[in-house]
């Protein structure tokens, strides 16, 4: 698992004495696999993955627990999580006393992504009130889907994590479309917006701070060599959040709005589930058996 010790280096020589919160990009551990996040490039690569992903309760994932305790801080952590038979791209939210207070899987991972990880479930998405205000996670291209966003932002989040993979600087011209800063902030800015709340846009590259209005705070470009710049720092105003409401009756993300796109959803429309829906598992066994074959 190599991103464990810049971890535990980082967060011990170079995290300022007032750290709340650290989060990491997307499948920090054991990386985002660019370029081959699909099960057919990813062939010669997979079973070395498949082990260096993360078991919760092993030695390798106390030791990420140990980082948050040692430190006094909570921290977001993107991992791909190897459990039950099958891989999930996998955050968690680990408090000061070094427990995680949640453990979710991205709903529906994106396009090559969908075969090599599973799909969560919609429960898993919650957002955790802290003495710091109530915070929500999600991952990458979730930002696009009211399947994941409507129900995030109607628990009254105060602030958002948004877990990324690599996202380049603006008009890179070797970027693939679905990797661009101009289509994954552009997302990011509309979350802040629609939540009210600051967005920490974790990612490795481009990174920034989003403040409620969608406009950045902080920027650090994909150019900036990551060995002098290895962290990002915000600070955010938490003062009186600690007892923020867990929803807004009267919100654009509520009970009300969520009911009244179902009464006047179109009627020509059949009402049928379709394709994207029903949850898919793909089992470790017959990925390694595909690589074999």
């Amino acid at each position: 698992m190599p991103p464990l010790p810049k971890l535990s280096s980082s967060s011990r020589k170079l995290l300022p004495t007032k750290l709340t919160l650290l989060s990491s990009p997307k499948l920090w551990f054991p990386g985002y696999p660019k370029g081959m996040a699909d099960n057919v490039t990813i062939a010669d690569y997979l079973e070395n993955y498949i082990d260096n992903s993360v078991v919760v309760g092993s030695p390798q994932w106390q030791s990420i627990l140990d980082v948050a305790k040692s430190e006094s801080i909570y921290v977001v952590i993107g991992f791909s999580h190897k459990t039950d038979g099958v891989l999930y791209m996998a955050q968690s939210l680990i408090s000061p006393e070094g427990e995680a207070i949640l453990i979710r899987h991205k709903l529906r991972p994106s396009g090559g992504e969908r075969g090599i990880w599973s799909d969560g479930t919609p429960s898993e998405i919650k957002v955790v009130s802290t003495p710091y205000g109530r915070w929500g996670i999600l991952e990458c291209w979730e930002h696009f889907h009211p399947a994941m966003t409507f129900n995030a932002q109607a628990q009254y989040e105060t602030l958002h994590i948004a877990s990324n993979p690599y996202t380049p600087d603006a008009n890179d011209p070797s970027a693939e479309g679905w990797e661009s800063e101009e289509v994954n902030v552009g997302a990011s800015r509309l979350y802040a917006v629609n939540a009210n709340a600051p967005l920490i846009f974790s990612s490795v590259g481009n990174v920034r701070f989003i403040g409620a209005d969608g406009l950045d705070l902080a920027v650090t470009p994909a150019s900036t060599d990551f060995d002098e710049v290895p962290l990002i720092y915000q600070s955010f105003n938490t003062t009186g959040l600690k007892d923020a409401p867990t929803y807004d009756a009267d919100g654009q993300q509520s009970w009300g709005i969520l009911n009244e796109i179902y009464t006047n959803f179109p009627s020509y429309i059949p009402k049928v589930e379709g394709n994207l829906v029903p949850r898919q598992r793909f089992p470790i066994s017959d990925l390694l058996a595909s690589v074999k074959n």
